[in-house]
């Protein structure tokens, strides 16, 4: 599910959001974009602790400058510990990505209340892209799509 949304959204657009946000869906839905740059895309899973590296992994491969993945605040997930396997893996990726020189900054956790969740996810986005340049996988994506 979470990987063919993510085809979809490539095959969407000419050009592949910079930012991809994991939301779970228990979480309140993401206001209308007024004013917010269209490199934003929003991909709503059940629980964010069943995110697997390999969706967080073939975000980048499309181009992602940044991941961010929003989940409960630590101790409030409904199913119980999606929040503590979710921060495992982001650690993982995050390992790999700093393994392979892509760099581990790329990719952000949120553990956030439901009502504090927008106005962080904005500003975790603000502050991570100030540092970061276009993700050398994006040129590769781009061409491999022409």
């Amino acid at each position: 599910m979470v990987l063919r949304e993510m085809q979809t959204t490539t095959q969407a657009r000419a050009q592949v959001p910079q930012v991809i946000v994991f939301r779970c869906v228990t979480s309140p839905s993401a206001p209308e974009p007024h004013g917010r740059s269209s490199n934003r895309h929003e991909i709503r899973v059940p629980c964010a602790g069943k995110l697997q590296p390999e969706h967080l992994l073939k975000a980048f491969e499309q181009g992602a400058s940044l991941v961010l993945v929003v989940t409960c605040a630590e101790g409030q997930c409904r199913y119980l510990e999606g929040d503590l396997r979710v921060r495992r893996r982001v650690d993982h990726v995050r390992s790999i990505l700093n393994d392979i020189g892509l760099g581990g900054e790329r990719i952000a956790l949120l553990q956030a209340t439901a009502e504090e969740q927008d106005g962080k996810i904005d500003e975790t986005i603000a502050s991570r892209l100030a540092g970061l340049d276009e993700s050398p996988l994006a040129k590769s994506s781009e061409q491999e799509g022409k």
